[in-house]
Order: C-alpha cells, then structure tokens, then sequence
C-alpha cells in the first residue's frame, strides 16, 4: 500500500509504496528489507513501527512463528529512501501488519481478509490501542498522492480526523 511521507530537508510530499512479506520459521520479529538495512530510522519512526506491532499483537492476529519483513520504495520517481523520520507509516503498518497477518488465523475478519489495499494511500499515525493520530504537513502528503499516483492505482486516501484537510480536498 502507498504511504504520503515528506521528503528530508523538502517541503513536497512524496509517495513511497510499503510491501510486507511474511517469511517462514521467524520468532515473531518485525525488520527492514536489506536495501534498507543502513537507512536511518528516528526515535518518532521506530515508535510508530513499535505501536503498530503491539497493536496488531493485540487483536490476536500477530503469527509468533513467522517474521515480516517491510520494504519501502520510490516507485514513481525511483529515487532511493535515504532517512525516515516522524510517525506517518505508522498507520500504514498497522493496515499492512493486519491484512498481512489475518491470513494466517482463522479468526472471523472476513471483511479485513477482503480488504484490497493497493489502492490506498495513507498518512497517519497509529497508537498502540489504535487510534490515529494526526501527523503534520498533510496538505503537501495528500498534492503527491494526486500527483505521483495514477488514477487507477489510487482509490482511497487515509488521514487522521484531526489533520487539517482543505474543505475543497475533502469532496475528493
């Protein structure tokens, strides 16, 4: 699924598509694909990665048996993820970690198991309990995913109901 970020030391959104691979005989661990192994992840990141773990965990659907590994990528302009900072995938985790993990429980979450997420893009971050929380420079976020996304991969934006969103923005 897409996730609405800021590029370091910019003002302009950008869009970055998260993948999740569940990989086999794990102990229960969440970490970065190797093309991210170096790339810096601050204290608000990590955080966000953490709440949406212990979320996850917290419905029941976390597989202690398996790992995830998450990837980020550039994919309309290919340009390489060089820093993540601040809280805004950390929604995006928890929609990927959920719909990636309930397929490995037979819990009743028909309606999650069929939850088409390539055509979403988020900007939010989410708590431990579940919540989402506001996250800054929407505005610029949601323009990238106007821009950067065609059409037809692009149905659904996602944001906090406390961003502040142009009244115009949200007819669309």
């Amino acid at each position: 699924l897409y996730a609405l970020l800021i590029e370091e030391g910019r003002v302009e959104g950008v869009v970055g598509l998260l993948s999740l691979h569940l990989m086999p005989n794990g102990r229960g661990n969440v970490y970065p694909h190797h093309d991210l192994a170096f790339v810096v992840r601050d204290q608000a990141f990590r955080q966000a990665e953490e709440d949406a773990l212990a979320y996850v965990n917290s419905l029941g659907l976390w597989p202690n048996d398996k790992d995830v590994r998450w990837r980020l990528i550039r994919p309309f302009d290919n340009r390489p993820v060089r820093r993540l900072t601040g809280a805004s995938m950390g929604a995006a985790f928890v929609l990927g970690l959920s719909k990636l993990c309930v397929t490995t429980h037979a819990l009743s979450t028909e309606k999650l198991a069929a939850l088409d997420v390539k055509q979403v893009a988020i900007s939010a971050t989410c708590d431990a309990s579940g919540r989402l929380h506001k996250v800054e420079q929407t505005g610029p976020k949601i323009l990238a995913g106007f821009d950067e996304v065609p059409r037809e991969f692009l149905r659904f934006i996602v944001v906090s109901s406390d961003c502040e969103i142009p009244r115009a923005w949200q007819t669309h």
